[in-house]
């Protein structure tokens, strides 16, 4: 069998593919790294964890959770966005470099795609703005 046989047999569906991304970071955003976070918050906050735990129930009525607050968050969104696409690269053994390469060459479409969204967007957000003032 040639090498381009072989690759195109471990390669997975792109629906797949995305699905599997989407579980994954997901499961890292929401649970692996705020519970990571939370160990490491537990020497900046004065007291024991069941008070932390209690206090995050309304965090905005406690100051003093500031700091463990964003140390969870860093970790949460470290482990979703680049831990866990990391991981799963290395599972399908691919390269960093493979997320960058375009298989379609010269081609505007992406571009069109990309203005269109951004033009979408400034319409909408616009709502939102005006709605937060």
């Amino acid at each position: 069998m040639s090498e381009t046989e072989l690759n195109n047999k471990r390669e997975r569906h792109p629906a797949i593919s995305i699905l599997l991304v989407i579980i994954v970071v997901g499961i890292g955003f929401v649970l692996v790294g705020p519970m990571i976070g939370f160990l490491f918050a537990l020497p900046f906050f004065e007291g024991d964890v069941m008070e932390m735990a209690a206090q995050m129930q309304s965090p905005a009525s406690h100051p003093e959770l500031k700091v463990p607050l964003f140390i969870i968050q860093g970790f949460a969104t470290f482990v979703g966005l680049i831990l866990c696409p990391y991981l799963i690269l290395r599972s399908e053994s691919r390269s960093f470099d493979d997320l960058f390469r375009s298989p379609a060459k010269n081609s505007p479409l992406p571009y069109v795609i990309t203005a269109v969204i951004v033009i979408v967007f400034i319409g909408v957000n616009s709502v939102f703005v005006v709605w937060n003032q």
